[in-house]
């Protein structure tokens, strides 16, 4: 099938959507997963808008890539030194996760309605 007008080829059947939904699920933007896959980035979005399945896998996909993007961020490490490194003493630092357990500015507004 052909796209109408300029632009790409406008084929995203079963198969493309859960290789597209994969791409989101492993922290893969939106935009790249699109282009890797050589759909406009607009396919995805007007697909969900018309597909609640699609919809909610889109967002199930796109909330995982983007823990997996946080992770991936807040699991940066150092490296011990060479002394601690000799004789094992040394381990990595990590950052941690920040506390969502606390109420902040955002929360405690959208809970006071």
């Amino acid at each position: 099938m052909t796209g109408r007008g300029r632009g790409r080829i406008a084929i995203f059947d079963a198969d493309m959507q859960a290789e597209f939904l994969a791409l989101l699920a492993a922290g893969e933007a939106v935009g790249s997963a699109a282009d890797k896959l050589g759909v406009s980035r607009r396919t995805p979005t007007q697909l969900a808008s018309k597909d609640q399945h699609f919809a909610y896998a889109l967002d199930a996909a796109r909330k995982q890539g983007a823990a997996l993007r946080g992770m991936r961020h807040c699991a940066r490490t150092t490296a011990p030194s060479e002394e601690e490194a000799e004789d094992g003493t040394g381990t990595a630092h990590i950052h941690p996760l920040p506390d969502t357990t606390k109420p902040t500015a955002t929360t405690k507004f959208a809970h006071a309605s």
